[in-house]
């Protein structure tokens, strides 16, 4: 996993996304030791209940990775109640001549899954938790780390490239 950026306004992002790549990697060796898979539902609760918060602390990384970018690249940061899905849904549009989409069309679907997820486990509601629908999201998961990392280097490339305009304004250039 590459988390290096040439773009200033990316930098800021890397350890961040360094961090939700370490916890996948964490996640991905407890999975492969497949604790779901055991005859015992105290263990079973315990395994789902832990794939279901390093799930839960993947996507925050990757939404303060997307919070970074609001205030860096869009220079506005939403707020607010709806404030995750807003974030989402700024990261899923291009910025007429400032940025590309983030979150691909084809799969912000899955991110908007994974966010209300998120949501689920934030606010406490693991009595609701079933265990196909931490492996779905788990499944969601796998599927979006590499397209979100391509997406930060396409986006890396498309800050970084000299266009024969003045430059993406930073947040403290108006």
């Amino acid at each position: 996993m590459n988390a290096e950026f040439t773009s200033p306004a990316l930098t800021a992002s890397s350890k961040k996304l360094e961090g939700a790549f370490r916890e996948w990697d964490r996640l991905s060796d407890f999975v492969a030791e497949k604790p779901l898979e055991t005859e015992s539902a105290a263990m079973r609760w315990s395994a789902v209940t832990t794939i279901a918060s390093a799930l839960h602390n993947i996507y925050n990384g990757l939404e303060d990775v997307m919070k970074t970018l609001c205030k860096s690249v869009d220079s506005f940061v939403p707020t607010g109640s709806s404030s995750h899905q807003d974030i989402l849904d700024q990261m899923s549009s291009p910025r007429k001549d400032v940025r590309p989409a983030l979150v691909g069309e084809d799969w912000y679907a899955d991110m908007n899954e994974l966010r209300a997820f998120r949501n689920l486990i934030s606010h406490n509601y693991r009595r609701e938790l079933r265990g196909d629908l931490v492996i779905e999201n788990l499944k969601r998961m796998e599927t979006i780390l590499p397209l979100f990392l391509a997406a930060m280097h396409d986006l890396d490339r498309h800050l970084s490239e000299p266009n024969g305009d003045d430059p993406v304004p930073g947040p403290y250039d108006r």
